[in-house]
């Protein structure tokens, strides 16, 4: 068993890395993927959790919806996130 973070404009996010114990694997939801960044804290909420790499999708088919869902390059998430050591408990 292990844990992800993601949705569909962002799929794996984070996850289980091969060497985390299953303790580890069940505790959180894993590590960001490579080139993946949070960042915590939007416009609309100060906890809210941000995303950008190259999990996150390119944007929606009518532009205007994608006026929602970013702020410059951030993916809003409209989650509570937290990110220590490059992980997502």
């Amino acid at each position: 068993h292990a844990r992800v973070y993601g949705s569909s404009e962002a799929p794996n996010f984070s996850g289980s890395l091969p060497g985390d114990s299953r303790e580890r694997r069940l505790s959180d939801d894993g590590a960001l993927m490579p080139g993946n960044e949070v960042r915590i804290g939007s416009a609309a909420h100060p906890e809210e959790g941000m995303l950008r790499g190259p999990c996150v999708f390119l944007g929606y088919l009518d532009p205007e919806d994608d006026a929602a869902a970013f702020e410059g390059e951030w993916l809003r998430t409209g989650d509570l996130l937290e990110e220590r050591d490059g992980r997502v408990p």
